[in-house]
């Protein structure tokens, strides 16, 4: 919530998916007049693409994830990424990859830069970001995961 507040985007619409808001979150955006924040439930994953294909940018703020699969799919649709370093999908997508733009877990002030950073990005950068998101996302996918275990299964030579 401190990152919303402190960012720079006034304009923007801040959608955070993933269960019900805490009390303290409601009682802080009440005491700071923060009204651009919208809370959805936990959803299936049909209504989850329609919200994300709906979105800009993508912020994932976890502190600590084994994996966040959901930044898969936010990269499948062509987001540009913010992520913390405590999720391992956004390390890995940033490895060579200008898609996402990452900041070190817990540290609300560079979140807070990351955010306002997007204001110089034209939209034709957002959609570069996008595009090399896709091209990421699709090497996770379900068919390019079969292709790797063919690959790999083909590789052992079984012997009596």
């Amino acid at each position: 919530m401190l990152a919303i507040k402190c960012s720079k985007a006034a304009d923007a619409v801040f959608l955070i998916i993933g269960g019900l808001p805490p009390e303290d979150y409601l009682f802080f955006m009440q005491n700071n007049n923060i009204q651009n924040v919208i809370f959805k439930d936990f959803m299936a994953t049909e209504l989850l693409f329609k919200y994300l294909k709906a979105c800009d940018v993508f912020i994932f703020g976890s502190l600590h994830d084994v994996w966040g699969l959901v930044i898969n799919e936010a990269a499948s649709v062509g987001l540009p990424i913010i992520c913390s370093t405590g999720a391992l999908a956004g390390v890995d997508f940033a490895d060579n990859n200008n898609g996402i733009i990452l900041y070190e877990k817990g540290n609300i002030k560079e979140l807070i830069d990351r955010i306002n950073s997007l204001e110089t990005f034209n939209q034709a950068k957002l959609l570069e970001m996008g595009r090399k998101n896709i091209k990421k996302a699709s090497l996770y996918s379900i068919e390019a995961m079969a292709d790797c275990y063919y690959d790999l299964l083909m590789g052992f030579h079984y012997e009596k």
